[in-house]
């Protein structure tokens, strides 16, 4: 389950930045191994994905991407996982 963007730093597509930024989004993983693991994953920094009961989560994209003077709100927010083993 995914339950939001804790902190979005990245760079707005419409601008030149220095660094890329980051953002950091929450999701909650149940398996029937996990009882409600929290993973908090980065776009650009570490980690960027975790193991959970033997599988491998990992953050592949976050959607929309920034624009300069807006920011998305929470309703906004898509991402994008990919679950695999180790």
């Amino acid at each position: 389950m995914f339950h939001g963007v804790l902190a979005d730093s990245r760079c707005p597509v419409d601008v030149v930045c220095i660094v890329a930024g980051d953002a950091i989004v929450e999701l909650t993983v149940t398996s029937t191994e996990t009882f409600g693991a929290v993973l908090r994953l980065h776009t650009t920094q570490e980690p960027q994905e975790s193991e959970v009961a033997g599988y491998r989560v990992r953050l592949e994209r976050l959607e929309p991407e920034r624009r300069a003077g807006d920011s998305p709100s929470q309703a906004d927010y898509r991402v994008t996982v990919t679950v695999g083993v180790p």
